[in-house]
């Protein structure tokens, strides 16, 4: 078994990640590894015990997939450093305001992708 991504598919999944590279070293709540045999995995890491969480892990299938985790862990982490350990859906209009403000940033780098934001603020 060996995963096998469409070229077009792989090559948006890596730019996501070429964006957000920085982020993606050095948060200490999760990685992005690559399988041959799955492809690429998003991997929740308990970062009190150092260990592979048991929340999450889930293979990625598509950039905007990818791109929809990594928005929403990032207001995750705004939120906290506000002081607030809401989820995003739950984030005023001023900390809305601000998580936009900053996600724009990467956004401004994927301008393909510019109606993902919306998904960090909407209840799954």
């Amino acid at each position: 078994m060996k995963k096998e991504y469409d070229t077009s598919v792989k090559e948006a999944i890596e730019r996501v990640m070429s964006v957000f590279s920085e982020y993606i070293k050095t948060t200490p709540y999760f990685d992005i590894v690559w399988s041959g045999k799955v492809g690429y995995i998003y991997i929740s890491i308990d970062s009190c015990r150092g260990t592979v969480g048991d929340m999450d892990c889930i293979v990625i299938d598509s950039p905007e997939e990818l791109l929809d985790k990594l928005l929403y862990e990032m207001a995750v982490d705004i939120m906290e450093e506000g002081g607030h350990d809401l989820s995003p859906v739950e984030a005023s209009a001023l900390e809305r305001a601000e998580v936009e403000r900053r996600l724009n940033v990467y956004l401004e780098q994927l301008p393909e992708y510019q109606d993902r934001i919306s998904f960090v603020f909407e209840r799954k």
